[in-house]
Order: structure tokens, then C-alpha cells, then sequence
């Protein structure tokens, strides 16, 4: 997504920063549903959570895309 806002340098600043946030989830995902499972006993909520944020994460894309229609190609 960085690369259909941004060009050059300031893209691939987005990426990177997109490809640190996915390892850092890759990280600390099962850390959070581990210690939850521990807590609850139950992966019920750990899984309402991740559910939760794949909503917070599409409603972000849906109002990204908007953005994107609103101001046109870029360029």
C-alpha cells in the first residue's frame, strides 16, 4: 500500500516500516495468545482479539482506499 501513496525514497520508508510492523506481530502474536491462553484458560479470547484487529486492519484499508480515490492517481 505505501507504494500508491508515495514514490522514491518515501516508499520504500513505508514498506519498511510495513515489513517492521509484520515482524514485530510475528513476534509478539504468539506471546499474546500464549499468555492469554494462560489466563483464560481458553483460546476463545486470544482469537476475539486477533478477530478484532483483522476488523480494525480492513476498516484502515477501506478508509485508505477512499483516500486514494478522493485524490486521484499518483503522480
Amino acid at each position: 500500500m505505501p507504494s500508491r501513496f508515495l514514490t522514491g525514497a518515501p516508499a520504500a520508508a513505508g514498506i519498511a516500516l510495513v515489513v517492521t510492523i509484520a515482524n514485530v506481530g510475528g513476534f509478539a502474536g504468539p506471546t499474546i495468545i500464549g499468555a492469554m491462553k494462560d489466563r483464560f484458560g481458553t483460546h476463545g479470547p486470544a482469537f476475539m482479539l486477533l478477530g478484532g484487529c483483522a476488523v480494525v486492519a480492513a476498516l484502515l484499508a477501506i478508509a485508505l482506499r477512499r483516500v486514494a480515490v478522493l485524490r486521484g492517481p499518483a503522480g
